[in-house]
C-alpha cells in the first residue's frame, strides 16, 4: 500500500516537473505579448495625437508643443495668424520641427519597454498641401529591447523590437478655402488668361441683366 502511495507521489512529481515550465512559459509568453501590443497602441494614440492636434492649429504661426497638446491656439499664435495659409504655409519647417521635438520627449516615457540606448526613434512629420483638403503626417519607428531578451538568445532569436506608428489628420476650414478661392481667383484675374476669361464671360453678363 505505502508502495502505491509512494508511485503515485513519484508520478504526481514527474508530471509536475513536465508541466510547470511549460505553464510558466505560457504565461511569461502572453505577458511579453501585451507589453509589446501595448507599446504598439501608446504608439499609435501618440501619433494620431500630434497630427490630429496640429492640423488644428496649422493656420497659426508659431505653434508652440502646448497648442499640439491642446489643438486650442494661444493668444500669441492667434494674434500672428497667417493669411492664406494653404497656399502660402509659411513657418512650415518649424512647425513640423516643434512637433518631431515633443514626440521625441513623449517616446522617453512611452509605454513599458526601454529604447535601446545606440539606436535613436525615426520621427517624420510633415505637411501634405491639397486643394481643397490638405494633410498633416505623422510616422514613427522606435526601437526596444524585447522583453526576455537574455532567454530568447539561447533559442537564436534576436533582442531586437521594431515598433511603428503612422497616421494623417486632414486641415480643413471652410473659411480658409473661400480665401484660397478668393486669392486664386484674383490672381489668374491679373493675367492675360482674365482679360480672355472677362471676353468669354460678357455675352453672359449681357443675358443676365435682360434676365433680372
Amino acid at each position: 500500500m505505502f508502495r502505491k502511495a509512494a508511485l503515485r507521489s513519484g508520478s504526481a512529481t514527474i508530471e509536475y516537473a513536465i508541466i510547470m515550465p511549460v505553464a510558466i512559459a505560457c504565461v511569461v509568453a502572453v505577458i511579453v505579448v501585451f507589453e509589446c501590443l501595448y507599446q504598439q497602441s501608446a504608439m499609435q494614440t501618440l501619433a494620431e495625437q500630434t497630427a490630429e492636434g496640429l492640423s488644428m492649429i496649422w493656420g497659426h504661426d508659431p505653434v508652440s508643443e502646448e497648442d499640439i497638446v491642446t489643438g486650442a491656439y494661444s493668444r500669441e499664435s492667434f494674434d500672428s495668424k497667417q493669411l492664406y495659409w494653404q497656399v502660402l504655409p509659411t513657418g512650415k519647417y518649424q512647425k513640423t520641427g516643434t512637433a518631431k521635438g515633443w514626440i521625441e520627449k513623449q517616446l522617453d516615457s512611452l509605454g513599458l519597454l526601454e529604447e535601446i540606448e545606440d539606436r535613436n526613434a525615426e520621427v517624420t512629420v510633415s505637411y501634405q498641401y491639397g486643394f481643397p483638403l490638405s494633410k498633416v503626417k505623422v510616422s514613427i519607428t522606435a526601437y526596444y529591447e524585447m522583453p526576455g531578451a537574455a532567454a530568447l538568445k539561447y533559442i537564436g532569436m534576436g533582442n531586437l523590437l521594431i515598433i511603428k506608428g503612422q497616421a494623417e489628420a486632414p486641415v480643413y476650414d471652410q473659411k480658409e478655402m473661400i480665401n484660397v478661392s478668393d486669392y486664386i481667383i484674383q490672381k489668374v484675374m491679373e493675367t492675360n488668361a482674365g482679360e480672355f476669361i472677362n471676353k468669354i464671360a460678357a455675352p453672359l453678363k449681357k443675358v443676365l441683366k435682360m434676365l433680372e
